[in-house]
């Protein structure tokens, strides 16, 4: 009878575990090790979310994680094969990081006031390649609204960047990513900047509306920029630093210093 009785309060312990159900996080700074579904906001004073597991799923189901103007709000370091999908990321220092982290895919997330200046409210860095990140949109954080710095091969598209401190898509160091369909607006700098050793990505039918500055600022060489639309932005719509970036059916209106500079940039 003893041994039945251990038997059966071993598999109390075990199944939910089996079943996933042990992956429903409730509490701020947990690391998670198998599929997680919230089931409640968090309102957090420190971190909010470390993946601690490679090939599982973050549905946060449309709850929110709360933070304090500190700390990370949803962080992937040396994760691959990870879905995190359906969070939103309020007051954090960066909401959503990848750091030495490929193969991810990020949909359906929010960053909203997000407090660094200096980093992306999504953020992929140090070797984060081959993620994609689509359906998601970053609006009033301190910075900028999507970042990625020295990683290659990744997909950033249908996002949003809306009313962010800096700059709405910003490459740095980054080379061989594609931006589509993507909607930098209203931004306080310019809406994508592709800066530094950056070289072969691709910027396709993204459009450019209402930011502060230029609608597209580039300051490397060896990019491929087609379909793309700047309207409505406060100096060109179209600003080349280089002049060895390779445009194609762009197309710019309503730019206050004009279309583009140099000219030609979208006919």
């Amino acid at each position: 009878m003893r041994k039945l009785t251990l038997t059966l309060l071993t598999l109390m312990i075990a199944l939910p575990t089996f079943y996933g159900v042990a992956g429903r996080a409730q509490s701020c700074g947990d690391t998670l090790l198998a599929d997680t579904t919230l089931t409640a906001s968090l309102t957090c004073t420190g971190s909010g979310l470390i993946v601690g597991a490679d090939d599982i799923t973050l549905d946060c189901a449309n709850f929110t994680i709360t933070g304090s103007g500190t700390d990370i709000g949803i962080l992937l370091d040396g994760r691959t094969g990870v879905t995190v999908e359906n969070c939103t990321a309020i007051n954090f220092t960066i909401g959503f990081l990848l750091t030495g982290s490929p193969s991810n895919y990020l949909t359906s997330n929010g960053a909203v006031n997000n407090t660094s200046s200096g980093s992306g409210a999504f953020q992929l860095s140090s070797g984060s390649d081959g993620n994609v990140l689509e359906g998601n949109r970053s609006s009033n954080n301190a910075g900028r609204g999507f970042a990625v710095i020295d990683s290659t091969g990744n997909m950033l598209i249908d996002n949003a960047a809306t009313a962010n401190g800096f700059r709405g898509f910003d490459l740095i160091d980054a080379t061989g990513n594609a931006l589509v369909l993507n909607i930098a607006s209203q931004n306080t700098s310019a809406g994508v900047v592709v800066q530094g050793t950056s070289e072969g990505n691709i910027l396709y039918r993204n459009r450019m509306i209402g930011n502060l500055s230029e609608g597209v600022a580039t300051f490397s060489s060896v990019n491929y920029l087609s379909f793309n639309r700047a309207n409505g932005n406060s100096t060109f719509g179209f600003t080349d630093f280089t002049g060895a970036n390779f445009y194609l059916l762009n197309g710019c209106v309503g730019n206050t210093l004009g279309p583009s500079n140099p000219a030609g940039l979208c006919p």
